[in-house]
């Protein structure tokens, strides 16, 4: 009997939002200038920040919950290898071509000031602060990517030295380490807090990990709907208490609000509201495929939004006014490409997990699909 795959829709309509989030904060500046018109807010300037942060929460409560039915299922090696080998051919093909792209879009600007060996092994940020001018949404998948290899290998060794307490002791490394990190490169170096802070992926591992032990504290419980409201109304107000004070710059003088304050509440918010939208039912066939069309391509409009300014700005010179139309064709047009000649292709391509059983709740997970007591499941 082989079972059926649907999607979460409240896994869905988050990965919607964090995507649009970050498509605001950055086409509502470029967008305003085209046109001659003041710079936006700084409350949706800073709503990337809060976008990122929701797509790192989805991927820690996703890789999570795959990683412990590895756990479950006796980890090895070679399970270790295949998981990575999924997550790259998931992610880098698409990530590689698209900073072909950017090599090309750079040279007819005349811009050769990147490392182009860092880029392609994602180290552009890893250890130090994220050198800017070129792919600039490429910061947050050298986090994501060094997690995926972190993370799990620290997992497996933990739990053959400590077999009942590797969880803990990992979770508690990831969630410690850089938190400490972030309060000391505050403190006491001279740096940008968005480049040499935000941006560098070792001390923004935690914000993965949130999303794990959200996976970890609800794996195999069946939280009520009552519950699960709560836990959205504490993951909203949290983001929306950092959002707020992000935005005023009312903490701004204080080390721990700007080297953890703002970066703890914000993540375990997000984690929370995760939580709360797993098995959130969806609005209207018409919505429904919307929000689920949208969170397909979200890994691909991330990777080219910017890229389609880029172009826009360099192909309408004198006419700048036109560009944010034709940006938005163009990276609603790119995304597509991505998408289908890309990212589709090598995700089939993938190995499985755990054989081929597919009616089981470990198989599903290694096809990307995850399945909750009472829900649906979700490509992933």
């Amino acid at each position: 009997m082989t079972a059926r795959h649907h999607r979460l829709f409240g896994l869905d309509l988050l990965r919607a939002i964090a995507i649009l989030a970050v498509i605001v904060c950055h086409y509502t500046a470029a967008f305003a200038g085209s046109w001659g018109l003041e710079p936006p807010p700084r409350w949706i300037m800073v709503a990337g920040f809060y976008g990122v942060v929701l797509f790192f929460a989805l991927s820690g409560y996703l890789i999570g919950n795959i990683l412990f039915d590895i756990q479950e299922s006796g980890t090895t090696m070679r399970k270790i290898r295949t998981f990575l080998v999924r997550r790259w051919m998931r992610t880098l093909p698409a990530y590689w071509i698209v900073v072909a792209a950017s090599c090309v879009v750079a040279e007819l600007y005349n811009y050769r000031s990147y490392d182009l060996l860092r880029f392609l092994t994602l180290t552009q940020n890893l250890v130090t602060p994220f050198p800017g001018g070129f792919f600039g949404a490429s910061w947050s998948l050298t986090v994501e990517e060094w997690f995926y290899v972190l993370f799990p290998i620290t997992l497996f060794c933990a739990s053959l030295w400590l077999p009942r307490r590797g969880i803990v002791l990992t979770l508690s490394t990831f969630l410690v380490a850089p938190a400490l990190a972030r309060y000391g490169v505050w403190r006491w170096l001279d740096v940008d807090w968005s480049y040499g802070l935000r941006q560098v992926a070792i001390l923004q591992l935690d914000a993965i990990a949130y999303g794990v032990l959200a996976a970890y504290l609800t794996r195999g419980r069946i939280i009520d709907s009552r519950r699960r409201l709560w836990l959205g109304v504490a993951g909203s107000a949290s983001v929306l208490i950092s959002w707020y004070f992000h935005a005023s710059l009312s903490l701004a003088d204080s080390p721990l609000w700007m080297s953890n304050g703002v970066f703890l509440t914000s993540a375990s918010g997000s984690a929370l509201v995760v939580v709360a939208c797993v098995n959130l039912n969806g609005i209207g066939k018409l919505t429904d495929a919307a929000v689920t069309c949208l969170s397909n391509y979200a890994y691909a409009l991330y990777l080219v939004h910017c890229l389609a300014w880029d172009i826009a700005a360099l192909t309408l010179q004198g006419r700048m006014d036109l560009a944010p139309p034709v940006t938005l064709i163009l990276a609603l047009s790119l995304a597509a490409l991505v998408r289908r000649l890309v990212e589709t292709p090598f995700m089939r391509a993938r190995p499985p997990q755990f054989g081929n059983h597919p009616t089981t709740n470990r198989q599903l997970l290694s096809l990307g699909e995850l399945r909750l007591p009472g829900s649906q499941s979700t490509k992933y």
